[in-house]
């Protein structure tokens, strides 16, 4: 829940910066209607206890990538691209076994993402910069999944590691919302991503889990 506040936080946040401007103009700047940009984007993130609903930690997420973009009106962008996505994030497992006190447990993922999208992007605002809110679909070929697990023993604290590849479909899809801005050194947007599957981790006993992320992205030509 507070990872979903601060998504809301962001986004007021943008928009109000966006809509702060007293006396717009006609955009002064726009790519190319076919282009090709390169991202870089960072973020925390948030897998989700389908059960409880609560949040896991937030772990790093950071991901490195292409786009193709096609703009075919004035006010709609159309994107696709391909990256690579790494997610981990950490959670406490209170008594998941007999004589097990608590357990720490740890997920990473690294995956090579598609994408595909649409964006629409405001008619007026400063000169050489556009604002945009965007929708897309994902699909991650996950080729990385371990989970770690310390289960803490009343005597003492061990180490298990799990390989986690098999409980992810070939490919995990899933949604994205976006909104940003643009300008003549690039885009930055703020993006909030979340699987439409769910996935377990064989053993543990806590049902099933949703990745999720929250994060920025930068692309540059």
């Amino acid at each position: 829940m507070k990872c979903f506040y601060l998504t809301i936080c962001f986004i007021i946040a943008i928009v109000g910066l966006c809509e702060a401007q007293e006396e717009p103009v006609t955009i002064g700047y726009t790519w190319d209607k076919h282009s090709i940009d390169y991202e870089l984007s960072s973020g925390l993130g948030i897998y989700r206890d389908c059960s409880s609903k609560d949040f896991w930690k937030a772990g790093s997420c950071a991901g490195v990538g292409a786009n193709y973009t096609y703009t075919p009106a004035k006010h709609i962008r159309m994107r696709a691209g391909i990256s690579e996505q790494f997610y981990s994030s950490s959670r406490m497992v209170e008594h998941p076994y007999p004589y097990v006190m608590d357990m720490k447990l740890k997920l990473s993922t690294i995956s090579t993402r598609l994408i595909a999208g649409s964006e629409w992007v405001f008619p007026k605002t400063q000169e050489y910069q556009t604002t945009f809110v965007g929708l897309g679909l994902y699909g991650d070929v996950i080729h990385y999944a371990k989970a770690s697990a310390w289960p803490n023993y009343i005597s003492h604290t061990g180490l298990e590691t799990m390989n986690l590849k098999d409980s992810f479909s070939f490919i995990t899809p899933g949604i994205m919302f976006n909104v940003g801005i643009q300008g003549s050194l690039g885009r930055l947007d703020l993006r909030y991503m979340v699987d439409i599957t769910r996935f377990d981790i064989p053993g543990v006993p806590i049902g099933k889990q949703r990745r999720a992320f929250i994060g920025l992205n930068f692309a540059f030509q």
